[in-house]
């Protein structure tokens, strides 16, 4: 079941060479695709998110992307995130029974080059799906949203931080997701959101 579209960002806000008069602005981008999820449902849940990037997709090689999993006011140590063929990569949560949980797939920081903000080392868009993996069926509430931070100079007593973050429309036109699991195997049928 699709949820909505997502863009992760790690470099400047303009190309390379902006126009005159501009240089003196860019700033460099970290921006991540965060997603509340809550279990509505009287049990345990188990869910898979799937991540589809065609172009040019998204790279998992040296930590380059980094997910977690908050549920408890700290952050899950990163989650393994698994390519599923070329352009599509999955991870799996756990979710208890009237519990919320805050997912977040970023950039990992470190790939900055302090050396050049100017370089662009990260961009990746595409959309996200969920799929019901435990047996039966679960109601999710599910609140997409893209989030950044823009900064100058980290290395600088005055990095002219600033916040970015704005909601994502989601592909049922509401929160609320009614998914069902195939014959109990937690396969893909019967799967669809409500609106509200």
């Amino acid at each position: 079941m699709e949820i909505s579209t997502f863009e992760l960002l790690f470099g400047p806000q303009i190309p390379f060479e902006p126009a005159p008069g501009l240089g003196s602005i860019v700033r460099t981008t970290l921006q991540g695709y965060f997603l509340s999820i809550s279990n509505l449902s009287t049990k345990k849940v188990e869910i898979e998110l799937e991540f589809i990037a065609l172009s040019p997709g998204l790279p998992l090689e040296n930590n380059s992307t980094l997910a977690f999993f908050d549920i408890v006011g700290q952050n899950i140590p990163p989650l393994t995130l698994n390519k599923k063929g070329d352009k599509k990569v999955t991870v799996e949560l756990g979710l208890d029974a009237h519990d919320t949980g805050l997912f977040i797939l970023q950039p990992n920081p470190e790939l900055v080059d302090l050396e050049d903000l100017n370089k662009t080392v990260y961009e990746a868009r595409g959309y996200a799906n969920i799929h019901l993996k435990s047996p039966g069926s679960a109601k999710l509430l599910l609140t997409p949203e893209q989030r950044g931070t823009v900064f100058k100079d980290p290395g600088q007593d005055d990095p002219q931080l600033s916040q970015i973050i704005y909601s994502l429309p989601t592909a049922t036109g509401g929160a609320l997701y009614s998914l069902n699991s195939k014959n109990g195997d937690g396969g893909e049928g019967g799967e669809g959101g409500e609106r509200g």
